[in-house]
């Protein structure tokens, strides 16, 4: 019987409710499967048939570690989805420039190396920007990050300039559309379209995360934006196991936010058929020879 590994992490070591709802059909089949801290310096990996990476949802805040771990999965087991090439692309946000350079519209952006100094105000100003977000490269759940203005730039300059100290940063134009239409969430599973969700922020808020209040439910995407989400997806040259494609509409136009390939949430519960459709994906790749 197969014993399929659940990567997790210390604050969450077992199976979100999320997850399970899959893992209960895996474990119909025949699958065992079994939660596992990414990080536990205990547990031998090479005893699992496979690797899926899930809710490890520390690793922006241990990349050292988490780099490192990446390096010995490649290099003691093989069999982990997604693939640790492709995880390793993904890891900072920087990624989403290749998707601009192919031609997909995403937020404009200035993107600042670790150690830069820089202005915020006057990156606003240079920009034309009456509103931006500020967060670093590597992040996870809207980890420090934050709508600046013109007006409250140089108070925020300190923070900024630690935050440059630490980490890359980007600087991106804010998107009002986040909070009047919010965010798009589509779901693929070796590729192939899987359901789709919309994510509001709370009232007064832009994040849409649920740890800061937002909301999520179910919803059918417009052939274009489907389309371009397919296309994203398509443009990856190694396999995915799951990706989830995040963008807003403005004008009518999808602008892609995030492609999330190494830990994403993947909202089962918005769409009763795709935990079955997510253990027939996790099955077809554990098996493929």
């Amino acid at each position: 019987m197969p014993t399929l590994a659940i990567a997790t992490c210390l604050e969450i070591p077992e199976l979100t409710a999320d997850d399970r709802l899959f893992t209960v059909e895996l474990e119909r089949q025949g699958i065992t499967v079994e939660p596992v801290v990414w990080d536990d310096a205990n547990i031998s990996w090479k005893r699992f048939d496979g690797v899926l990476v899930r809710s490890t949802w520390d690793y922006h805040l241990k990349e050292a570690r988490f780099v490192q771990w990446l390096d010995l999965m490649e290099a003691q087991h093989g069999r982990m989805w997604n693939q640790v090439s492709t995880m390793r692309w993904n890891m900072r946000k920087t990624y989403l420039r290749d998707f601009a350079e192919r031609g997909f519209a995403v937020a404009p952006t200035v993107w600042l190396e670790c150690g830069e100094t820089a202005q915020l105000v006057e990156i606003l100003q240079a920009q034309g920007w009456s509103q931006a977000v500020v967060k670093p490269t590597l992040s996870a759940t809207a980890y420090r990050t934050w709508v600046t203005t013109p007006a409250t730039a140089p108070a925020e300059q300190a923070d900024f300039a630690a935050l440059l100290n630490e980490s890359g940063v980007m600087v991106q134009a804010f998107l009002p559309e986040v909070t009047t239409k919010g965010e798009w969430a589509l779901s693929f599973f070796n590729k192939q379209f899987s359901h789709a969700c919309v994510k509001r922020a709370k009232a007064g808020d832009f994040r849409v995360q649920g740890e800061h209040g937002g909301t999520v439910e179910g919803a059918t995407p417009p052939a274009s934006f489907l389309a371009t989400a397919q296309a994203i997806v398509d443009s990856v040259p190694e396999d995915l196991l799951y990706a989830r494609v995040d963008g807003i509409e403005v004008d009518d136009v999808f602008v892609l936010m995030e492609l999330e390939l190494i830990e994403p949430e993947l909202y089962l519960r918005c769409d009763p058929a795709s935990p079955q459709r997510l253990a027939g994906a996790v099955i077809e790749t554990l098996f493929a020879s």
